[in-house]
């Protein structure tokens, strides 16, 4: 669209009484012409610096060549055995993107029509990008830094942030403004008659009601003769809910079956688990028009100007050279979906603690590709329950004890093998699909292959352990990312050598040559069980190893702090008598209230508690060891250091500065913990203590804690909980029962989001306070003002329409009406007026049928 201030012809502008601004080419009125132009003209200086400085960033940039380009293109990459090239010092200082914080005279102005990056967390930074020049890539930003550029003199303000996008064939610059919400006539809510009914089903499926009171709560609202709830009973709405059940894939049961043997004699174990189908779900989430403008797919660097120089950032997965690794072994035309599994069970109720309590094992999917708020909240692309596993409580007769483990291990895998085989074709040959929101994504065409992997893992250590396929806490190598010995469990400086998938294939290759006596003896030297892992299955691309992640829940709440040295500390007090007792209690009782945060009257009595009131404890805990004597200092310090790590892990945003601040904490911690061993006599060879050794690779590998944390999955068997005590809670039928109310409520999440969206693009009139809650039609918006063309200021455009009484004093009385407007205020003008109108002929000719 041509711009309206440019086609005014010379006699036109003397006429109207204005002035051509000969810096940026606008129309002013005679008035306010020379203040306008004493400030355009230092602007178009100031600009005119910053474009000197940027060519000499440009120049440098041209001369740059990429090995990287060229191994995408080849695609022979192996991102296993050869690291990835970064991007070139230089190519941070060019025009590939440029990010601002506060306004800066020596850098150029952005351009307000520029899109925006969505995926930074931090509020005071803006992010532009540059779509002049692609940016090329480079080698290594590591051992160059983007601070040797020695051509660049342009010095960006601090915090400024660079996002670099690793270069990919097919690829346009992302644009989230060019999706536009479009008024539908399909009824969102249906298949539910009024949007009442299905607000009446969510809430009754929230707030897990039975069949009784959703039928005493229906008789009341149809107690008043205009309510807008018309369905009629239970019945009804479970029917209507197994209509809506169709819209996402269902939960279908699949049978599966172990061998075991018991005296040399073969059999097989049968049983079934129940699964969504992961192709289907990532189907589901990634055709979904409400979140398909969200996805990421390209693996980026973020970088912060701090002191001096530019520092590596870590938040989101796709930040990570990880991410990229996994980019840079797909063809030209394939897209990572990298999946989060979390996995744990739980009792099914708090009523019931015994050893054959109903346990509950659900495994929840999360969609990496989504920005963490959405992933990890409630609605629309949240954590999804893909599958209920079996829970071994009675082995087969005659299972020696000595093969139990192993048996739990292969049940286990090949129930979760079942699930993985969903998406096993799709892992190593794609799945075709075409992206209508393709643009916003900054991709060049809608047709892409999509090849799914596990990314990230999140579980307790107790079933990682499973999940790896190691012997567990007592075998030689019990860690289930690496072969330390059990004998250094303690040592966190001890240098280790990660496990590896090809490894274990061959391993597993080996023993299967050997009887079952040699082969446990074969593999025990590693720690592995005689199992074949699922996770080998997918390819590649799936290092299960690399996806078993930190958790700060149970590692450190539970873990470390709250079982090991909170109980040290607590020793040791009670050691010293009642007074320091009572002492250090009043002490933390003493500290504030505080919004979220636990109080604590009598910290030391405190027997149970939960993770968060550990996390709670640490932060409070150095206020009462200030009575502690000096023989404490050694201990106090050590908890220090745990308190410093622990806020470390739970930032939601990293840089390569924190990182390296976290890995010596780690070293002062092993360095105070073998000064408590000698002082205390305390052991702290066990594993959760040397998780702690990988807690910022895993940082550095998949973005930051809240990225792999157990505690939004931990949330999900609340929800399951629930559902199960409004159950039958028959052994046959339960778990069909919560996993039809889990699929109910993706369901309603589902309607819920194109209720949201509809809500959005249908605006009513805020000044029609009419209730449409019980209406079956949806509003159309039926007049809209569309195509912009240009900014013109209030006495311009007075001076255009000279001989029109309307316009006659405009800008006076326009600033009289809004007096916090002045002269300069610019006007958009809009060129066309759309109109939705209903044909009456149309309408008769229906009604005549």
């Amino acid at each position: 669209m041509s711009n309206r201030r440019n086609t005014f012809g010379h006699s036109e502008i003397i006429a109207s009484g204005s002035r051509k601004c000969p810096k940026c080419n606008l129309l002013w009125s005679n008035d306010g012409f020379e203040r306008h132009y004493k400030s355009c003209k230092t602007k178009h200086a100031n600009r005119n610096k910053a474009a000197l400085r940027a060519e000499t960033v440009v120049a440098s940039l041209s001369t740059t060549r990429s090995p990287y380009a060229k191994l995408l293109a080849d695609h022979s990459t192996d991102v296993f055995r050869s690291a990835i090239p970064e991007l070139q010092a230089d190519e941070l200082g060019g025009p590939g993107l440029s990010v601002s914080g506060a306004t800066s005279l020596d850098a150029p102005e952005p351009d307000m029509h520029s899109p925006r990056q969505a995926d930074l967390n931090t509020q005071n930074l803006e992010v532009v990008i540059n779509t002049n020049e692609p940016l090329a890539p480079g080698s290594s930003m590591a051992s160059q830094g983007p601070n040797n550029a020695s051509n660049s003199t342009l010095e960006p303000d601090e915090h400024s942030i660079k996002i670099i996008p690793y270069p990919q064939p097919n690829r346009c610059p992302r644009n989230d403004g060019i999706i536009n919400n479009v008024s539908s006539t399909v009824i969102p809510w249906a298949p539910f008659r009024t949007r009442a009914d299905f607000r009446f089903a969510k809430t009754a499926l929230s707030s897990n009601l039975s069949e009784s009171q959703v039928n005493e709560f229906l008789d009341l609202h149809h107690i008043n003769p205009g309510s807008a709830v018309t369905l009629r009973d239970y019945d009804e709405m479970r029917r209507i809910q197994d209509d809506a059940a169709k819209i996402l894939m269902p939960f279908t049961e699949v049978a599966f079956s172990v061998p075991y043997q018991v005296r040399r004699q073969k059999l097989h174990y049968e049983s079934s688990v129940r699964i969504k189908s992961l192709k289907d779900w990532m189907l589901e989430l990634v055709l979904s028009p409400e979140l398909q403008p969200h996805l990421h797919f390209d693996a980026i660097q973020k970088f912060c100007w701090m002191d001096k120089k530019w520092m590596r950032v870590y938040d989101e997965p796709w930040t990570t050279d990880n991410w990229a690794h996994i980019q840079a072994s797909l063809p030209a035309n394939g897209l990572p979906i990298n999946i989060h599994l979390y996995a744990d069970k739980a009792l099914a109720t708090n009523f019931d603690q015994s050893a054959h309590a109903k346990r509950l094992y659900p495994v929840v999917a999360r969609l990496c590709n989504l920005p963490r708020e959405i992933r990890n909240g409630a609605g629309l692309g949240s954590g999804t329950v893909v599958a209920l596993l079996p829970v071994i409580d009675e082995f087969p007769p005659g299972l020696a004890d000595n093969c139990q483990a192993d048996f739990k291990c292969a049940v286990w895998h090949a129930a979760m093998q079942k699930l993985l085989d969903t998406i096993k074709l799709e892992a190593q040959f794609g799945h075709a699909i075409e992206l209508d929101c393709h643009r916003s994504l900054g991709l060049q065409s809608k047709a892409w292959r999509l090849f799914p992997s596990i990314f990230i893992l999140s579980a307790d250590y107790e079933e990682q352990i499973i999940m790896a396929g190691i012997r567990g806490v007592f075998c030689c190598c019990p860690c289930v990312r690496c072969l330390i010995p059990d004998e250094e469990l303690h040592n966190l400086l001890f240098e280790i050598l990660l496990r590896d998938p090809s490894t274990l294939i061959q391993l597993l290759s080996e023993a299967s040559k050997l009887t079952m006596t040699a082969s446990r003896e074969y593999l025990k030297e590693q720690g592995y069980r005689q199992v074949m892992n699922c996770f080998l299955t997918l390819g590649p691309r799936t290092n299960v190893f690399k996806a078993l992640s930190y958790d700060t829940l149970h590692t450190d709440d539970l873990g470390r702090w709250g079982k090991h040295i909170w109980p040290l500390l607590k020793a040791q007090i009670q050691d010293e008598g009642s007074e320091l007792f009572d002492e250090f209690n009043l002490r933390i009782n003493a500290v504030p209230a505080w919004p979220d945060l636990h109080h604590f009257p009598s910290a030391l009595s405190m027997d149970l508690a939960d993770g968060s009131k550990y996390a709670d404890l640490l932060k409070v805990v150095l206020h009462g060891a200030l009575c502690l004597p000096v023989r404490f200092v050694n201990l106090v310090a050590l908890i220090r250091i745990q308190a410093e790590l622990r806020t470390l892990a739970s930032m939601t945003v990293h840089t390569e500065r924190t990182l390296t601040l976290g890995r010596e904490l780690v070293k002062r911690f092993h360095t105070l913990s073998v000064e408590c061993t000698k002082k205390f006599k305390k052991s702290f060879a066990f594993p959760k203590m040397h998780l702690l050794a990988h807690l910022f690779d895993d940082i550095e590998a998949k973005g930051v804690t809240a990225n792999f944390t157990t505690k939004p999955g931990e949330q999900m068997h609340a929800r399951l909980r629930a559902a199960f005590l409004t159950s039958s809670r028959k052994k046959d039928t339960a778990d069909g029962e919560v996993l039809r109310k889990a699929h109910a409520a993706a369901v309603y999440q589902h309607i819920q989001s194109e209720i949201d969206v509809f809500d959005q693009s249908n605006i009513s009139d805020p000044d029609d306070e009419e209730d449409d809650s019980n209406s079956t039609e949806p509003q159309i918006i039926h007049v809209q003002l569309c195509s912009k063309s240009g900014q013109l200021t209030l006495s311009l455009l007075e001076g255009m329409h000279p001989g029109d009484p309307a316009f006659r004093q405009f800008g006076t009385r326009v600033r009289q009406f809004i007096p916090t407007i002045d002269s300069d205020f610019l006007v958009t003008e809009l060129t066309h007026l759309w109109v939705r109108v209903a044909s009456i002929l149309l309408q008769a000719a229906e009604g005549s049928v």
